[in-house]
């Protein structure tokens, strides 16, 4: 009997590092290994403040508006991307990878979160750290009186 693969993938050198502040057009980049070296499918979303989430990659390609490469490495394969166009749109973004193995090992769903300091609209930018402070100054939400 052979036995069964309990090892979960794992990701790696992330770059940059999680919680940063990086322009609009910074480069996103990582390593998704195992030690069985293939995988069912990795999926990389990109979440943004507003709740809106890209598909980034899909297990297949780098999709629009995202340019990138997916090469081999060894046990896995090494990402890189960044968006196209006028960048990262809002001041609060989220990197989620998505990775299972071919015996569906799952690792966790990563969540990398970084602050894009020069958002397609500055607006953004105000809106994001006002939420921020308000996050961090109360846990109940504020009642509206119409």
């Amino acid at each position: 009997m052979v036995p069964q693969d309990l090892v979960l993938p794992i990701i790696s050198n992330l770059s940059p590092i999680a919680g940063s502040s990086v322009p609009r057009t910074q480069i996103i980049a990582f390593d998704v290994t195992d030690d069985s070296g293939t995988f069912s499918i990795i999926v990389v979303e990109a979440i943004y403040d507003t709740d809106r989430v890209e598909t980034v990659h899909d297990g297949s390609v780098i999709n629009a508006p995202f340019s990138g490469s997916r090469t081999v490495i060894t046990d896995g394969f090494h990402y890189s991307f960044a968006r196209t166009g006028a960048g990262w749109p809002t001041a609060g973004l989220t990197i989620r990878i998505r990775a299972f193995d071919s015996n569906a090992n799952e690792a966790a769903p990563q969540d990398y979160s970084y602050t894009i300091t020069n958002p397609q609209d500055p607006v953004e930018t105000v809106r994001h750290f006002k939420m921020r402070a308000r996050d961090s100054v109360c846990a109940v939400q504020p009642a509206y009186v119409s």
